[in-house]
């Protein structure tokens, strides 16, 4: 049986609708997080809506869970791409604002996507995100955390790089820290 992305749609969108309001009853979430990411591949800005939907409805998932801030990026990015994820994402200022000022589970693919940021030279916004993080009472992650996944492997930036990078590491005050930082970034310098 074939259907096209309209027929796929109703389906999608009817579980969601019957499933949203029990998100933690039996596995519902897990199966949630596949609608969103079903939908991500039909249409991203309804999986964006119905991903701000959740985190409104159920804001102590965000804050004590890998749910809304890490599950669904990584759902998301591997039904369109993890590029075009944190695209959407930092394309949307209310739901990057959610993941990084509330969401507790900053771990690899919300952290690592800053790297897109930096690599499209868009320093306004990766200030904002990295302000969200050191701001974030539901998150353990630092200053050094989201230096550290910005120089953690090797891609494309441009000269302001470096220099955007020293300015921030003059707020680090743990020599350590600060040392491992000049080290990894001895790989954007030529």
């Amino acid at each position: 049986m074939k259907m096209d992305s309209s027929q796929k749609m109703v389906v999608l969108e009817e579980t969601y609708d019957l499933l949203k309001d029990n998100y933690s009853d039996n596995g519902n979430g897990n199966i949630i997080q596949e609608i969103i990411g079903k939908v991500a591949k039909i249409d991203l800005n309804r999986a964006i809506e119905m991903w701000k939907e959740l985190i409104k409805m159920y804001p102590d998932v965000l804050h004590n869970s890998w749910d809304f801030s890490y599950a669904l990026f990584c759902e998301i990015g591997e039904s369109i791409g993890h590029i075009s994820a944190a695209d959407a994402v930092f394309a949307d200022e209310e739901l990057t604002r959610y993941i990084y000022s509330e969401g507790r589970a900053l771990s690899i693919t919300p952290i690592h996507a800053l790297r897109r940021l930096a690599n499209i030279s868009d320093y306004e916004k990766l200030d904002t995100v990295i302000n969200y993080i050191i701001e974030n009472k539901y998150s353990s992650f630092t200053l050094y955390d989201c230096l550290y996944a910005l120089l953690e492997y090797e891609y494309e930036v441009d000269e302001e790089f470096v220099d955007y990078i020293y300015r921030w590491m003059e707020n680090i005050t743990n020599k350590e820290e600060r040392a491992k930082l000049n080290v990894k970034l001895l790989n954007f310098i030529d």
